[in-house]
């Protein structure tokens, strides 16, 4: 399959801030990070090397794709985000469900943007900000959808992974 030879083809990584939820906008004037294979991979936001707060921004990026004429914009989730995913989908534990709906979990909380627009629930952040975007995706996308979001997902991880791998190579940790 096309996709999975170039698994970044035709896609856009950069970091966001995730204390704004916004994409970092700053040109990195820092000298290129590079895979194991010499291909250029976008940095952190540079503040990721501040005492402490740093960390906040170790993991945060975001991917840009299109995909059958709609442009999706993705975060990677936080922690919280990710844990709370267990209480969302916790009526599927151990049903032939459970994947899908973790799938979906997925989705719905990593879109930033669809075609420009934000997702039209819930506005803004509240105690049941997760709930309503779970249920907003499960509720108003097919499998497809879903499926495609999750796989972009699961791309934007492995980014995620590669570039903490070869920020550790340069300062000679790995």
């Amino acid at each position: 399959m096309e996709e999975e030879q170039h698994p970044t083809k035709d896609r856009t990584f950069y970091p966001y801030d995730p204390l704004e939820a916004k994409k970092v906008d700053e040109p990195d004037e820092r000298d290129p990070l590079l895979d194991d294979e010499g291909n250029k991979l976008e940095r952190f936001d540079p503040r990721h090397v501040e005492d402490l707060q740093g960390l906040l921004f170790i993991g945060a990026l975001s991917s840009e794709f299109t995909w059958l004429g709609h442009t999706f914009v993705i975060n990677t989730l936080s922690m919280d985000d990710i844990i709370i995913i267990g209480d969302l989908i916790n009526e599927y534990k151990g049903t032939k469900s459970e994947m899908l709906a973790y799938q979906t979990a997925i989705a719905g909380l990593c879109i930033v943007s669809i075609d420009g627009e934000p997702l039209t629930a819930p506005l803004g952040y509240d105690d049941n900000w997760h709930y309503k975007r779970y249920h907003y995706a499960r509720t108003h996308w097919f499998k497809p959808v879903i499926m495609k979001i999750y796989a972009e997902y699961t791309i934007l991880e492995q980014r995620v992974r590669a570039v903490v791998d070869a920020m550790e190579k340069a300062s000679g940790l790995a």
